[in-house]
């Protein structure tokens, strides 16, 4: 299997307030994983170190063999919280192709050919001259995994993408994803649960350290380290696992 990230002895800290200790792990082309973990347990911590956007961690990182932030154009990102304000008069399309490469942007044909790949396999079509104001939430998530794919990444990261959708959006928004290239190494951040439904294959628990599974049948070992047993207890539901939280709420 390829290694696409290869993390070792990770830990980072902001100020005196330890956020990743001894973390170590490895992606793999094709996977499907997901990196779960309590708020304030290190997830968007860890893939800002991944990102190269933050820096001063002990260990090693690699990203397709170099240093964090050195294969920007093999990345797509989407963060937890987007900078393009709701009330922007800007177009779909547009919003798209500000993800585009520099070389891309030189190719004309190349340009209007992933961008008509990306609206087509993300079913937004019928959208693409519509203003980004006028979307719904989950539009608008599916809008921006366009513009991080559009510079034709083969990793993908995906931080809490569907916080703000609700879950029949949810649903349709991880089997849109499915249909992704299965090149393409796709890691999505989430505190919930239910994403391990959607073609997850491997399992990331981040609670300050990291607990590892290669199924997405959680055991209560990771529920153990990611939530602490005596706080959460699990039901089923339509074979479905689910959550719920004991008082006092996480």
């Amino acid at each position: 299997m390829e290694n696409i990230i290869d993390v070792k002895g990770l830990s980072f800290a902001y100020n005196t307030d330890l956020i990743l200790k001894d973390v170590s792990f490895q992606l793999y082309k094709g996977d499907r994983a997901v990196l779960l973990g309590p708020n304030g347990g290190g997830k968007t911590t860890l893939i800002k170190l991944l990102l190269g956007i933050e820096d001063g961690f002990r260990g090693t990182i690699k990203v397709f063999n170099q240093n964090p932030g050195g294969s920007p154009n093999l990345i797509g990102y989407v963060p937890q919280h987007h900078q393009i304000k709701p009330i922007f008069p800007i177009r779909v399309s547009d919003v798209i192709l500000m993800g585009a490469t520099k070389k891309q942007i030189k190719n004309k044909k190349e340009l209007i050919d992933q961008l008509d790949y990306v609206l087509d396999i993300l079913e937004i079509k019928d959208l693409r001259q519509y203003m980004f104001s006028e979307l719904s939430g989950g539009q608008r998530q599916r809008v921006l995994v366009g513009r991080a794919l559009m510079g034709n990444p083969k990793l993908l990261f995906l931080d809490e993408p569907t916080s703000n959708v609700d879950p029949n959006m949810t649903a349709c928004f991880y089997k849109i994803l499915a249909k992704l290239p299965k090149d393409i190494t796709i890691l999505v951040v989430s505190h919930d649960l239910s994403v391990l439904s959607h073609n997850i294959n491997r399992v990331f628990g981040v609670n300050q350290t990291m607990n590892i599974q290669n199924s997405a049948k959680l055991t209560p070992e990771m529920l153990d380290h990611l939530y602490g047993m005596n706080c959460h207890h699990l039901s089923i539901k339509d074979e479905t696992i689910v959550p719920t939280p004991c008082e006092p709420s996480l």
